[in-house]
């Protein structure tokens, strides 16, 4: 059965010991569940947390709590 709808996608970048960057995307991805993915729900239905690094040319946004 076809599940793909449009989500936001949170995906790890780096990580330090005192932050990590994460890449923020509106996509339409497979919302099957797996082991790799952690598909949110209640409040924050709609949301896509990936488990695993990517390594691409991206932009980013940096945001840092001073």
């Amino acid at each position: 059965m076809e599940n793909s709808e449009e989500k936001v996608v949170m995906t790890p970048k780096c990580k330090t010991p005192t932050s990590t960057t994460i890449v923020v995307e509106r996509k339409v991805v497979d919302t099957e569940p797996s082991d790799k993915i952690h598909i949110a729900g209640g409040d924050h239905t709609g949301i896509i947390i990936n488990k695993e690094k990517v390594y691409g040319e991206t932009n980013f946004l940096f945001l840092r709590k001073e």
